[in-house]
């Protein structure tokens, strides 16, 4: 049985046409930012997630990269574009 909190959160992304967008901040890519990302995408199937400049700064453009990719393997979604700090996953 899911829980008030699950239904509502369903609730939210079906009434909602828009994209729905996740920041990453400067904590990163957090266990919980993973499943609310995977959530979204079982729901949506296509999410923004914008990657803000307290989590990019002083990286290379290679270790960007490398995130990028860890972050849609790690929520089983395929990258569909990339601009700057932001993508757009589809599932």
């Amino acid at each position: 049985m899911h829980s008030f909190k699950y239904h509502f959160k369903l609730h939210f992304f079906m009434e909602n046409k828009e994209l729905h967008t996740v920041n990453i901040g400067k904590n990163g890519l957090t266990e919980g930012t993973v499943k609310e990302i995977m959530f979204a995408l079982k729901i949506k199937k296509t999410i923004k997630v914008k990657f803000l400049k307290s989590f990019i700064a002083g990286k290379s453009h290679q270790e960007k990269k490398q995130l990028f990719h860890e972050l849609a393997e790690r929520t089983a979604g395929k990258i569909e574009k990339q601009v700057g700090f932001v993508l757009v996953l589809k599932k």
